[in-house]
């Protein structure tokens, strides 16, 4: 009687096994059927995880760069993404009023969670998010009210650049120390904004959690393993 049972289990098993397989053949089959004509790696056509691999191995854009060389203007990188490379393309698809919805793809830039203006994916609640931000971000609200901020901010890069080669020289860094002195400046005047640039390491300890190496795998996992980022940091304790 264990024996038969033992039989049954293995070839249940079996069975489901060749099930599995068959269902992730159709899948890989269907996907690479989809965009029909689109040229590319087949690889990267029946999968994204290859994408996902060059992502991880952080080399992504010097292989989409390659892959362009190779291809053309127009590339397939995925079961379900195209790549354009040209000033047309770009026209059409980022030019204003041109009916393309964001993709959950750009909810990896959500702040702890909550969605913002670059976020929002539907064209009706960017536009009624836009239309509260818009009048302070407007190029002539910006030209009345920051030019000589803006410039201040300059004039203490250049002198960063004078004083601590070192800190203005790694660029990643003191390019955000002016970035963030610039709009806090611009949003909460010069009494509540930062020093960043003017050395001060509790404004500079802010952009810690961008500049820490390790977030280039945290938006890893939030492109490719948006559930399951999104589970782990709805964790405590």
């Amino acid at each position: 009687m264990s024996v038969a049972i033992f039989s049954w289990v293995v070839e249940s098993w079996v069975v489901w096994v060749v099930v599995a397989f068959l269902v992730l053949l159709y899948h890989v089959l269907l996907n690479f059927l989809r965009i029909k004509g689109v040229p590319g790696p087949h690889l990267y056509a029946v999968s994204r995880w290859r994408l996902a691999y060059d992502d991880w191995k952080g080399s992504r854009t010097r292989t989409i760069h390659q892959l362009h060389q190779q291809y053309g203007p127009v590339v397939r990188i995925g079961p379900n993404e195209i790549l354009f490379n040209s000033l047309s393309a770009l026209k059409t698809i980022y030019g204003a009023g041109n009916g393309f919805e964001r993709t959950s793809f750009y909810r990896m830039f959500d702040v702890y969670g909550h969605q913002n203006l670059f976020t929002f994916g539907s064209p009706r609640h960017h536009g009624e998010r836009k239309k509260l931000l818009n009048h302070a971000y407007s190029k002539s609200n910006i030209l009345k009210y920051s030019t000589s901020s803006i410039e201040e901010r300059t004039w203490e890069y250049m002198k960063l650049l004078e004083s601590d080669l070192d800190t203005a020289c790694e660029i990643f860094s003191s390019l955000h120390y002016y970035s963030l002195d610039n709009i806090t400046h611009f949003l909460y005047g010069s009494h509540g904004a930062t020093s960043s640039l003017t050395g001060s390491s509790g404004d500079r300890a802010l952009l810690n959690d961008i500049l820490d190496p390790t977030r280039r795998k945290l938006s890893w996992f939030a492109t490719h393993l948006p559930r399951y980022t999104k589970w782990i940091m709805s964790r405590t304790g």
